[in-house]
């Protein structure tokens, strides 16, 4: 998966119609499009050399053919490959697994991030959320050295459906 599909994915997270994009996913990943919309409708998270998509659907487990415009991206989550330990898809937003750091990240993102107090970071929590618009948020875990990461995971706050 690509840089542009990534970002793609991240902007669609929680909105309506949604069924192109998750197509080029598969045929990117090297997938069959019923393994992220599969009929009859149901919940899908479903993991590929380090991304993992949570995919839900409104009709699930109450039709046989559900409309595919109704299927939504819940959550996206990036990280290295378990097997391999490599990077194997594009982050969103021009982010760098190797070499990002939270001021680069935030130089990228355009935003400041939360997240990261000397305490938190003492006691191993390095996480750092980064609120974008239209509620979409990042939360970026960083290696310990705080230059690097190790997980890159998106979502959007609220519970409105965005068109």
């Amino acid at each position: 998966m690509n840089a542009e599909q990534a970002d793609a994915l991240c902007h669609a997270v929680w909105r309506r119609g949604v069924a192109a994009l998750l197509g080029l996913c598969c045929h990117a990943l090297g997938q069959e499009a019923h393994v992220l919309m599969p009929e009859p409708p149901t919940s899908v998270h479903h993991e590929h050399l380090g991304l993992s998509l949570q995919l839900v659907h409104p009709h699930a487990g109450e039709v046989a053919v559900g409309d595919v415009d109704r299927w939504l991206i819940r959550s996206l989550q990036w990280r290295a490959d378990v097997v391999s330990g490599l990077w194997t898809h594009a982050l969103p937003f021009g982010l760098d697994p190797a070499n990002e750091t939270p001021a680069s990240a935030a130089q990228k993102l355009q935003v400041g991030g939360l997240g990261l107090d000397p305490a938190a970071v003492a006691a191993g929590d390095r996480r750092q959320t980064f609120f974008l618009e239209e509620g979409l948020v990042l939360e970026l875990l960083w290696r310990e050295c705080l230059a690097g990461l190790e997980q890159v995971r998106a979502v959007r706050l609220g519970s409105e459906l965005l068109v």
